[in-house]
């Protein structure tokens, strides 16, 4: 399966993860959610930011850097309609909608223009991502300042370990 045939299928399933988590999901991907923390402790850090959400999916994560995050602008691309869809409704339902735009289709393939944000945000995107070095490429391209590129993959100290790459 494609992978935009794959997000457009799963796609309410995938919101779920955002809206309501349920204990198992707060539990086994905790690290998830430390990281998206993480995201929003370092946007709010940057007053007014302008933040752009690769594979955005619902919106979940886009709604938080303008709530929590307290961002200015948050342009999330993502693959799927349906996903985009459900980003629109959501920014709508939180009063956001107009500090929010969405975008479907490839992040590789979108037209930043002469666009810069403080902040590139790629949740969940690289576990997907064959080759690294082009979007790491673009997201630097897309970031008005950029320092330590380290932080590009940061990690919760925190996190608990995946069960899976330490099983034995």
């Amino acid at each position: 399966m494609d992978p935009t045939a794959y997000w457009q299928k799963h796609a309410q399933a995938l919101a779920g993860l955002y809206e309501q988590p349920t204990w198992f999901n707060r539990v086994i991907r905790k690290a998830m959610y430390l990281r998206t923390r993480m995201a929003v402790d370092a946007i709010r850090a940057t007053p007014g930011a302008s933040v752009l959400d690769i594979g955005c999916g619902p919106g979940g994560n886009s709604v938080l850097f303008i709530k929590e995050g307290l961002a200015d602008r948050v342009v999330g691309v993502d693959l799927s309609e349906n996903m985009i869809a459900m980003a629109n409704e959501l920014a709508r339902r939180h009063g956001v909608e107009d500090r929010c735009e969405f975008v479907t289709g490839d992040f590789m393939d979108y037209n930043l223009g002469s666009q810069k944000f403080d902040y590139c945000v790629a949740l969940g995107v690289m576990d997907y991502i064959r080759d690294p070095v082009p979007i790491l490429a673009k997201v630097c391209d897309a970031t008005r300042v950029y320092g330590d590129l380290s932080k590009l993959c940061a990690r919760a100290d925190d996190a608990p370990p995946n069960p899976v790459s330490t099983a034995r």
